[in-house]
């Protein structure tokens, strides 16, 4: 059975926004994500720090992309 991708996406552009970045890895709002479906986090932190995720949910984290296109394109939540 082939479980279908459920993606947010959490993007800062180019400033530093650590406190929208630890709320989405707050324990309580992963859990509500489990909850809710969601089967990868993606998140775009810019020039703050690097984000330290517990979580059941698969994350990729970066700084900065050439494009953010394929990232918008592909979640289901920004």
């Amino acid at each position: 059975v082939k479980v279908e991708e459920k993606l947010l996406f959490v993007t800062v552009g180019t400033t530093q926004f650590d406190v929208l970045v630890d709320a989405v890895c707050h324990k309580d709002f992963v859990r509500q994500l489990e909850s809710d479906g969601f089967t990868k986090i993606v998140i775009q932190y810019g020039r703050g720090k690097a984000p330290s995720c517990a979580s059941r949910i698969p994350m990729e984290s970066f700084d900065f992309a050439a494009s953010l296109n394929e990232y918008m394109l592909s979640a289901d939540v920004i």
